[in-house]
């Protein structure tokens, strides 16, 4: 199919601009759309607000998105599932039968959190997700080699934890990396195929593998492939209609940056919310094997076990009954773009924006016998980790809540082992250090 002519003035507009384009031409002037909802863009998706401080964010950029735009509660507290059931849909054109697993998983970890149910008085099957904040609850739904998080135990040496919740641009720009794609202002159009998904993929399991406590780093693989789905679906190169162009969906690199970094909707690079006929959950699982299967033309170092394995079982529903042991949540205020959507800086402005915000966040917090002192000598001197694994022994089984076979007492004796192991090999690096 052809572009509009309003798309092709909006390439052109793109093309000469030194900053991203208005909103305005595209949400008022389009073609009749398709689904019931609105056909004025700004009347659909609403308007794009960032959160304050006291306002709740979480590791999900498109709950996010959806919040910032009020399509959800702004200050992304007390959720009803049927008001998110309704939003996806509404902001990403995504069919409600592809976010039904997410649900469930939202729904238990709300409940391993609070203790008790999260089920409304109605007892319909609906529930109150508490907040967005609570599903940075560690590898539950929040999960390591995320394409845009940094993992809960990175920087591993200092024994503290990161911000495994908030958008980080420097993690977001290793997967572009490897596809070779820069941000710049204006955005270039560019897309990526099922093959430089699944380099992305394992980039970011390698890198993750690399930097994360030993015992703590765990493979996720399932809620990463649909997460890829989710991606192309929400960005695959598209008409005004948001029907796709070509029989192969190719994700544009442009809009997935915007939307991540943003946490908006790039309707100003174009963008329309996806067709319910064809971004469904048949399309979110046939993309994410059509990735896994891609043949890359090269392998990253330190890849865990079984990372190319062509076939894994498809994301699962969380266990129910008894409640996970929960770990500490990273505490923040939430984080929001550099500047808002409708009025970018530069470039490079908003990466140092970014960077001094992320400098911030990230700081550890240090256990009581790793003195800073000790923390800094680690840093300037790596042979102290290895030496101090050398003398603690291999590290503890990964656990993961996805493998439905695991109890969860079983579960609670390996996140004890994987703490045990952190301790263990803290002490030795105090020890090792003090000498």
């Amino acid at each position: 199919m052809h572009l509009t002519s309003t798309l092709f003035a909006i390439t052109a507009l793109l093309q000469s601009s030194s900053a991203y384009p208005s909103n305005f031409d595209w949400v008022t002037e389009h073609i009749k759309r398709y689904d019931g909802f609105s056909d004025n863009l700004a009347v659909r998706l609403g308007s794009y607000q960032a959160p304050g401080p006291n306002d709740s964010r979480g590791p999900c950029p498109g709950l996010n998105t959806l919040a910032n735009h009020g399509l959800i509660n702004r200050d992304g507290k007390n959720l009803n599932s049927t008001e998110i059931k309704l939003a996806f849909p509404r902001g990403f054109g995504i069919a409600e039968d592809a976010i039904e697993v997410a649900l469930h998983n939202w729904e238990v970890v709300c409940e391993y959190i609070k203790g008790t149910t999260c089920g409304t008085a109605a007892n319909d099957g609906t529930f109150i997700l508490t907040n967005l904040t609570i599903l940075g609850e560690p590898h539950a739904f929040e999960h390591d080699h995320s394409y845009s998080r940094q993992d809960y135990r990175q920087n591993w040496a200092h024994g503290g934890i990161t911000d495994n919740i908030y958008f980080n641009s420097s993690e977001m720009q290793s997967g572009l990396d490897v596809v070779g794609y820069t941000p710049s202002n204006p955005p270039k159009v560019a897309t990526a195929n099922f093959q430089q998904f699944n380099e992305i993929r394992l980039q970011r399991e390698s890198i993750q593998n690399q930097r994360d406590f030993p015992g703590w780093f765990q493979q996720n693989v399932p809620p990463t492939l649909f997460e890829t789905g989710f991606i192309f679906g929400a960005t695959f190169d598209r008409d005004s209609s948001g029907k796709m162009k070509g029989s192969t969906p190719l994700a544009r690199l442009d809009w997935w940056n915007f939307w991540f970094s943003e946490e908006s909707f790039p309707t100003q690079l174009g963008w329309v919310p996806a067709s319910t006929e064809v971004f469904n959950s048949h399309f979110c699982t046939s993309v994410s094997s059509a990735v896994l299967n891609a043949a890359v033309t090269s392998l990253p170092k330190s890849l865990p076990a079984g990372a190319t394995a062509t076939t894994f079982p498809p994301p699962a529903n969380l266990p129910e009954g008894d409640p996970s042991p929960t770990l500490a949540l990273f505490q923040s205020a939430p984080y929001a773009a550099a500047t808002s959507p409708a009025a970018i800086k530069s470039a490079a402005a908003k990466r140092a924006l970014l960077a001094a915000r992320e400098d911030q966040v990230s700081t550890l917090t240090l256990p009581a016998s790793v003195s800073s002192i000790v923390a800094s000598e680690v840093t300037a001197k790596p042979s102290l980790i290895l030496a101090a694994i050398q003398l603690a022994g291999a590290a503890p089984p990964k656990f993961n809540l996805y493998q439905q076979s695991i109890d969860t007492v079983t579960l609670k004796a390996q996140i004890a082992a994987a703490q045990s192991y952190q301790d263990l090999v803290i002490a030795k690096i105090t020890s090792l250090a003090s000498v």
